[in-house]
């Protein structure tokens, strides 16, 4: 079980950061999932899990393929790595739509925040404020 990190996301130009996050966001019932998958793919050959100690053959050159071909064996691995945590998030928007609060596992989604920002023109500033309790 993770610690878990609160997570506040806005944009510093006045635009709706729901309006920019809605390609990366899911709805199912009322919960709204913040999907990094679509902003940093897991490559399908990732998606088999994490397992330590001595391996079947047939996994242990899966993991040596997938490390020759991504440098990570699994998909924990990768989403450590690009996203900054191992899962993607729920969370809510603000009434005036201004700011997102998500958790994440752990620790922030930095990799995913990277990416979205280089989204923005230059005059937009994507912040991230987060706090583990």
């Amino acid at each position: 079980m993770p610690n878990w990190c609160n997570n506040h996301l806005r944009l510093e130009s006045g635009k709706s950061i729901q309006e920019f996050l809605e390609p990366y966001i899911e709805r199912v019932d009322s919960v709204i999932h913040f999907d990094f998958n679509k902003v940093i793919p897991i490559p399908e050959e990732l998606s088999i899990d994490s397992q330590h100690g001595e391996l079947p053959d047939d996994l242990q050159q899966k993991y040596d393929s997938n490390m020759e071909k991504y440098g990570y064996k699994n998909w924990y691995d990768f989403c450590i790595a690009k996203w900054g945590t191992k899962w993607s998030a729920e969370g809510e928007f603000t009434q005036d739509a201004t700011m997102m609060w998500f958790e994440t596992a752990w620790s922030p989604p930095i990799g995913v925040i990277d990416e979205l920002a280089k989204k923005l023109p230059d005059d937009d500033l994507l912040i991230l404020d987060y706090i583990e309790e």
